[in-house]
């Protein structure tokens, strides 16, 4: 079994009215790798968010 790095529950992010993420739940392991948004679609925010 891989070793959880990060867990994140019930994460959100709104910028004047507008939800940006909503709800994010997930678990990190030692050996996954994620990509979990498309183009333009919050990376960035959730990552500053995270870390």
């Amino acid at each position: 079994m891989s070793k959880k790095v990060l867990e994140i529950k019930y994460l959100n992010k709104s910028y004047v009215k507008r939800k940006i993420i909503n709800n994010l739940n997930m678990n990190v392991f030692r050996v996954n790798v994620y990509s979990f948004f498309e183009k333009k679609r919050g990376k960035t925010t959730a990552n500053r968010m995270i870390t």
